[in-house]
């Protein structure tokens, strides 16, 4: 197992071509298939926008480098829309509540580890509100959100059946939210009673991050695919520039290009 802080900060070594090609910046999670799907490359370019990697294409996560076939398979983001939606849920898992299904917050999660050969999310590490530490294993994890991570109860795994977390949208308010197949669709699942938990979770994060983006400087010019401005460099971000961001599907981009 690797746990994200090992991953993070790692040299990103192209097998190929014999040179480093950048740092590990951050992990792109997949909430669907509770893993890691890309890797977000810190090259010393981020005016140039972001660059990923799927974690198709990493070769190998050792303890001294994350290695890579070749620099070619590092992608611009606007080359991958299917990771940029990725990146606008911002499903991170370090820093969300912990939410029994009953409604119940259990505490925080704090580190997370994944099976580098897949990538898989495999255990969480958490910490009580009461502060003892605590770890909940893949087979317990209902639903990963940006602020929230719905689990079973603790005498309860879903081994017999995936996660049924929802592929996230690129519209980072919408939280997956787990259904129970095994309740009739006439009756209330008994899951919905953290649904209103989650929303409001997600909102506060979405305000949170329009707080952080609001009055900082573009590094450079962001246009819509049709090549309208969106915002120039050096140009301050208003709410404005969100929305118009966000409905050009720009909003990750803007949010990474922010001096």
């Amino acid at each position: 197992m690797k746990k994200s802080v090992e991953i993070i900060g790692l040299p990103i070594v192209s097998l190929v071509d014999g040179e480093e090609a950048g740092t590990v910046k951050s992990l792109v999670i997949d909430a669907a298939e509770a893993a890691i799907a890309a890797i977000v490359v810190e090259d010393g370019k981020s005016y140039k926008g972001a660059k990923l990697i799927h974690f198709n294409d990493v070769s190998g996560i050792g303890e001294s480098a994350l290695t890579i076939e070749k620099k070619s398979v590092i992608n611009e983001l606007a080359k991958v829309p299917e990771l940029e939606k990725l990146l606008e849920a911002n499903v991170n898992v370090i820093n969300t509540k912990v939410l029994s299904k009953k409604g119940q917050i259990k505490g925080t999660i704090i580190e997370v580890y994944f099976d580098p050969e897949t990538g898989k999310i495999v255990e969480c590490h958490a910490k009580s509100e009461s502060g003892n530490d605590f770890t909940i294993t893949a087979k317990r994890i209902y639903t990963l959100a940006a602020q929230i991570t719905v689990i079973a109860e603790d005498n309860e795994e879903i081994s017999d059946k995936p996660a049924p977390a929802v592929k996230p949208t690129a519209a980072a308010v919408a939280a997956p939210v787990y259904s129970d197949p095994d309740v009739p669709a006439s009756q209330p699942a008994e899951e919905n009673v953290g649904d209103a938990a989650i929303k409001d979770a997600t909102k506060k994060f979405e305000d949170r991050q329009r707080t952080f983006m609001i009055g900082k400087k573009a590094n450079r010019k962001i246009v819509t695919d049709n090549g309208v401005e969106i915002i120039n460099q050096g140009e301050e971000v208003t709410d404005e520039v969100i929305q118009k961001a966000k409905a050009a599907g720009k909003f990750v981009e803007l949010s990474m290009s922010l001096q």
